[in-house]
C-alpha cells in the first residue's frame, strides 16, 4: 500500500473509464489517465488479483490525451472520456464490443459482417435528458452530478456543483442560477439518500433537439413545497424555451428517481421531438433514447434491412413509447409494439395518432405473457430493445418459442448483449450482422445493433 511508482498506462477499463497499468505482473487501475499516459501513481487499494492507484502527476502525456471541454470533468459522474481523443473513444468502444462478445458470448465476430463504429452526429449537446440531483454544499442547497465513484473510501452520494454541461444542452447554463437562487431563498432541503432526510431529490430536464423546447420535473419527497408560480413566471421569462415543470413526488428510500406521482405544475404536458419526418410527444417518463440524432441512424439502418430482407410483419418487445415501431411501419406491412409500462403504450398509441400511422398497433404487457395471444406465423422480424439487464430468462424462453426467422437485437450493454446472443446461437440462430452505434459520446457507453437469423 502507498507505494509510488511511474508506469505506462496501457489501456482503459469499461465501463469505468479508468487507466489500466500494469506493474511488475500487478494491474493496477488509474482515474484520470488515458492509454499512452506515463504517470506517476500511488497505490491506495490492494487485492491479490489487482489494486487502484492514485494519479500524482502526469510525467509524459499520452498522443490522445485532450484537454476535457467541462470544467467538471474527473468529480462529475457524468463523463468518463472527456480527456480522450474522440476517435480513440471509438476505437476503444468497438474494441471493448468485440472483445466482449468473445469473452462472454464466446463469439468469434471475424466470421461476421461488423460494420465499424458510426460516429454520433453531435458530440457535444446531444443528450435530450439530464438528471441532476440536490446536494448540501458550503453555501447551502445546490445542483449538480453525483460524485464519480471512487475505490478509496466509501460512497457517500456526494454532489458536485456543475454551472454547465457540454453534452446536455447550451441552455443549462441559464437554468442552473435560477434555480439555484429560488431553492436558497427559501431555505429548502437537499434529500440524503443515506440517511433519508431532506425534500429535493432531482431537477430532470428534457429538451428536443429538433425545436429546443425544454421540460423541467423537479422530483422531491413528499413535503410541502412553496408557491412555485414566481419560480415560472422567472425562469419563463429568463429562459423562454421552457415550456413545461412537473413535480414528481417520490417518498421512497434511495436515490432512484421513480415517477409513480407526477403533478402536472405549468405548461405543455410534453415537448415535440422528430424522427426522419415524424414528429413524437415526450412525456416526463416516456422512454426515448438519450441521442436522437444517433438513434435516427440505427432506425434508418434497420429499415433498409427491413427493406432488404422484404420483411412485412413487425413485432417490437421492450418497445417503450414505440419510436423503433412508428420509424419501421412504413416499410413494411404491419406492425404491433409490446411494453409492460401503460404509460409507454398510451404515448406510442398517441403517437400513431398524430403521425396518421393506421398499420401500428401497441399492446400492454410483459412480453412473456402478451407473445402467447399473438399469430407467431405471422412474424418476420422480432425486434428487441431491452434494458441494460438485457433479457430475462423467461422472456428469452418466449422469444425462442416464437422460432421468428429474423431477429433484431439492439442493446445499450455489451455484457448482457453477449450473454443473450450466446443463448440464440445456442439454439439455432446465426449471428450474421454487427452494427455499433456511439450514442453517447465521452462515456464509456455504446449502442449496438445485432441480427440473428435462424
Amino acid at each position: 500500500m502507498n507505494d509510488v511508482y511511474v508506469t505506462d498506462i496501457i489501456d482503459i477499463s469499461f465501463p469505468d473509464g479508468y487507466g489500466v497499468a500494469r506493474h511488475d505482473g500487478l494491474v493496477i487501475f488509474v482515474p484520470g489517465c488515458v492509454p499512452g499516459d506515463k504517470v506517476e501513481i500511488r497505490t491506495v487499494k490492494r487485492n491479490n488479483r489487482f489494486a487502484y492507484g492514485e494519479p500524482l502527476q502526469i510525467t509524459v502525456p499520452s498522443p490522445s490525451r485532450v484537454t476535457p471541454l467541462c470544467p467538471h470533468f474527473i468529480a462529475c459522474g457524468g463523463c468518463t472520456m472527456q480527456n480522450l481523443a474522440y476517435e480513440t473513444q471509438l476505437y476503444m468502444k468497438e474494441r471493448y464490443l468485440k472483445e466482449t462478445l468473445k469473452r462472454i458470448g464466446k463469439i468469434d465476430v471475424s466470421n461476421i459482417d461488423t460494420s465499424p463504429i458510426v460516429h454520433s452526429p453531435e458530440q457535444t449537446f446531444y443528450r435530450g435528458k439530464i438528471e441532476l440531483a440536490f446536494g448540501e454544499g458550503k453555501n447551502g442547497i445546490m445542483l449538480g452530478m453525483r460524485k464519480r465513484a471512487s475505490h478509496s473510501g466509501q460512497y457517500l452520494w456526494e454532489v458536485t456543483p456543475i454551472n454547465e454541461c457540454y453534452i446536455f444542452s447550451e441552455t443549462l447554463k441559464h437554468i442552473l442560477p435560477l434555480f439555484n437562487e429560488f431553492v436558497q431563498k427559501n431555505k429548502l432541503s437537499a434529500f440524503n439518500p443515506l440517511t433519508g432526510k431532506g425534500l429535493l431529490r432531482h431537477l430532470i430536464l428534457r429538451e428536443s433537439k429538433h425545436s429546443k423546447d425544454i421540460m423541467l420535473i423537479l422530483e422531491t419527497t413528499n413535503g410541502k413545497l412553496p408557491d412555485l408560480s414566481g419560480l415560472w413566471k422567472n425562469i419563463t421569462t429568463e429562459v423562454p424555451c421552457i415550456k413545461s415543470m412537473y413535480r414528481v413526488i417520490n417518498p421512497n428510500p434511495g436515490d432512484a428517481i421513480k415517477y409513480e406521482t407526477l403533478v402536472r405544475l405549468f405548461g405543455n404536458p410534453y415537448i415535440v421531438e422528430s424522427m426522419g419526418d415524424m414528429e413524437l410527444r415526450v412525456y416526463p417518463d416516456s422512454f426515448f433514447q438519450p441521442n436522437p440524432k444517433g438513434a435516427h441512424l440505427l432506425y434508418t439502418r434497420l429499415a433498409e434491412f427491413v427493406q432488404k430482407e422484404d420483411i412485412k410483419n413487425v413485432t417490437g418487445l421492450y418497445c417503450g413509447a414505440g419510436a423503433i415501431e412508428l420509424f419501421l411501419s412504413r416499410y413494411v406491412k404491419e406492425v404491433t409494439g409490446i411494453d409492460s409500462s401503460h404509460k409507454n403504450i398510451a404515448t406510442a398509441k398517441e403517437n400513431c395518432i398524430i403521425n396518421r400511422i393506421k398499420n401500428c398497433s401497441f399492446k400492454k404487457g410483459r412480453i412473456e405473457d402478451v407473445l402467447k395471444t399473438l399469430n407467431l406465423t405471422d412474424i418476420d422480424l422480432l425486434v428487441t430493445d431491452p434494458p441494460r439487464e438485457g433479457i430475462t430468462k423467461e422472456g428469452l424462453s418466449s422469444i425462442l418459442n416464437v422460432k421468428s426467422k429474423t431477429i433484431a437485437y439492439v442493446s445499450c450493454n455489451p455484457s448482457t448483449l453477449a450473454r443473450d446472443l450466446k443463448i440464440f446461437i445456442e439454439n439455432g440462430y446465426s449471428l450474421t450482422e454487427i452494427y455499433p452505434f456511439d450514442f453517447f459520446p465521452h462515456s464509456s457507453h455504446l449502442e449496438t445493433l445485432a441480427i440473428l437469423k435462424l
